[in-house]
């Protein structure tokens, strides 16, 4: 399972699921969505452009430059190294 995690317009958005598998559900900020991996053709950034893309549609403010800024968002992305946060956690 990995996370992919972005800031844009102020908060941080991130999708998640196993993308070895086409069946493995994706999240989107934790909370499953509609999709599957194979709708993305295993492609975590695909995911979460059109995650970031469906959250500016909703909010009305969907135009060129919200493409930019999503594309922006997506190059800047991060993952969530869960390995390393495991092995901080043992550490304790």
């Amino acid at each position: 399972m990995i996370t992919l995690k972005t800031k844009i317009w102020g908060e941080e958005y991130s999708i998640s699921g196993d993308f070895t598998q086409a069946a493995s559900p994706v999240f989107f900020d934790g909370k499953p969505s509609q999709y599957q991996v194979a709708d993305f053709k295993h492609n975590d950034n695909e995911a979460l452009r059109v995650y970031l893309t469906d959250v500016a549609k909703m909010s009305g403010d969907f135009d060129e430059k919200e493409k930019a800024r999503i594309e922006r968002a997506i190059a800047n992305a991060e993952y969530e190294d869960k390995e390393n946060e495991e092995n901080e956690e043992s550490e304790d």
